[in-house]
């Protein structure tokens, strides 16, 4: 059905639930455990709150009580259009497979509500438009709206056709409850870029129409930019005013395609920020194209990106000693991901001293938790990327032989540090080492079978690690110890990991 029905886009007034929308975002933020108290004058049952999917689902069963007990006559406290904006941002925040489903059901359900669709039913008392006026849906809505599209696959079509109906709605009206705004935009620029990264389940693209759909995609992100800031100058509207969210996500499209090209446009709107009186970058916008270098096969590509990180470090520093207080939306402040995107840089370049570097800023991070800054923790995830530039080295053989050891020397960091666990690509990536640092042989098997065996008593064994062990080891040391999982016909079968070796794995 449309989204946008003529009765939508008369200025209706909101009534604010603000103990029922203190509850539905409460529960949207996923805070664990716990129980949430309903103060509307209903008697509702205890919320146990366990995940962010699990909270939307409760919202939507809090939401759902309040409407039908206000359509019976049973209460005069009705939702307003902020409770259902509420839940609709719950549903966004939880991530579900089916989130961007439920959230269209929501909003239809306000147009119908507040088209009277539920008046002269049987048991209805309070059903004509006149008394769901207030649930009408608006700018708030179909944003919320939008940043459920983002994160569905076929999201994309139905976010481009929800921005351009509220355009040609409001141009019509001007009717603001419905005037699309910059973060209208920001969702619509965060499809392109999700939508992207769908086209690969792996993180790079293997073939060339992959590439250039992606560039195609980065460079539709990078017009409605464009657009929002034509429309700025030429109104002096900041509800069309690019922010530094506008920018960041436009560089998060480019860094999805993988290609220099695409890195160097994520690098001209960088420096068209730093440039800027109206918008200045932060973390998230310098991680991103960070993470666009870190994904393109360029000679200087890891120089750019450790430099860009550099720049980072530059300005924290400087805002420190100035006295200038941050928040997280306007600081530079590095964190571990921006770190991690360093190391991943360089264990794609090919640069035989990858291995050190990796380790040099792996180090880093190290020293920065340890003195206390906790944004700065490596994860296992930059453990894994410092192991993996190791596994990557082609250097002489004295340098794979020192990247040999700087690995498990990670590896053992690992296993020491708190807070941290070894999960399947750390013991694939490991293999991996064995595979392309240490001549087939006797040794090779030796550590494959060591680092297999720990991924065993670990539970870890996904089927990276097994394909890993597959192409490393020797056919016989593979039957020796993964010998359960090869059929008849000599096979391996991945289903048939048995599950103690894989209970602590993620295969999903």
């Amino acid at each position: 059905p449309s989204y946008f029905p003529f009765f939508f886009f008369h200025t209706v007034p909101v009534i604010p639930q603000k103990a029922w929308s203190k509850a539905a975002y409460s529960l949207a933020e996923g805070r664990g455990r716990g129980t949430l108290q309903t103060t509307m004058d209903t008697n509702m049952m205890e919320i146990n709150v366990y995940t962010p999917s699990d909270a939307a689902s409760r919202a939507i069963a809090i939401l759902k009580e309040m409407e039908m007990a206000y359509l019976r006559g049973e209460t005069d406290i009705a939702p307003d259009t902020t409770s259902y904006n509420s839940v609709v941002d719950a549903l966004a925040k939880s991530r579900g497979g089916d989130a961007a489903t439920k959230a269209r059901a929501l909003v239809d359900r306000m147009i119908h509500l507040s088209n009277g669709g539920e008046d002269g039913k049987d048991g209805v008392a309070n059903g004509s438009a006149e008394l769901w006026a207030k649930v009408s849906p608006d700018t708030v809505t179909y944003n919320s709206l939008l940043e459920n599209l983002a994160h569905s696959p076929e999201g994309l079509d139905s976010a481009l056709e929800i921005l351009a109906t509220l355009e040609e709605k409001y141009d019509e009206t001007g009717d603001k409850r419905i005037k699309p705004n910059i973060r209208t935009v920001n969702q619509v620029i965060n499809s392109y870029a999700k939508h992207s990264a769908n086209l690969s389940t792996k993180g790079y693209y293997k073939t060339k129409e992959e590439v250039e759909e992606a560039w195609n995609l980065a460079e539709k992100a990078r017009t409605l930019l464009d657009n929002m800031k034509q429309r700025y100058e030429q109104t002096g509207d900041n509800d069309f005013k690019p922010d530094a969210a506008t920018y960041t996500t436009c560089c998060d499209a480019y860094a999805r395609v993988g290609t220099v090209e695409a890195a160097k446009r994520a690098d001209e709107l960088l420096e068209e920020m730093e440039q800027s009186e109206h918008v200045n970058p932060n973390f998230r916008t310098f991680t991103a194209v960070i993470t666009a270098w870190a994904k393109a096969p360029g000679k200087r590509s890891a120089v750019r990106a450790e430099e860009i990180l550099q720049k980072m470090e530059d300005l924290h520093a400087r805002a420190v000693k100035s006295g200038k207080r941050h928040n997280a939306f306007n600081s530079v402040q590095p964190n571990a991901r921006t770190y991690t995107s360093v190391i991943n840089a360089w264990a794609r370049s090919r640069d035989p001293t990858k291995p050190q570097r990796a380790l040099k800023i792996l180090k880093k991070m190290i020293d920065l938790s340890k003195g206390g800054d906790e944004s700065a923790t490596p994860t296992v995830y930059s453990y894994n990327a410092a192991i993996d530039a190791c596994a990557r080295c082609q250097g002489t053989g004295e340098q794979q032989v020192q990247a040999l050891k700087i690995a498990f020397a990670i590896n053992k960091a690992l296993i020491a540090a708190d807070g941290v666990e070894p999960n399947g690509s750390t013991f694939g990536n490991l293999i991996r080492c064995a595979q392309y640092l240490i001549p087939a042989g006797d040794e090779r098997n030796s550590v494959c079978k060591a680092v297999f065996q720990s991924a065993i008593k670990a539970g870890q064994v996904d089927r990276g690690v097994l394909r890993a062990l597959q192409a490393a080891a020797d056919r016989s040391l593979f039957d020796e110890v993964a010998g359960v999982t090869v059929d008849k016909m000599g096979h391996v079968q991945y289903d048939a990991i048995p599950f103690e070796w894989r209970k602590h794995a993620n295969t999903a």
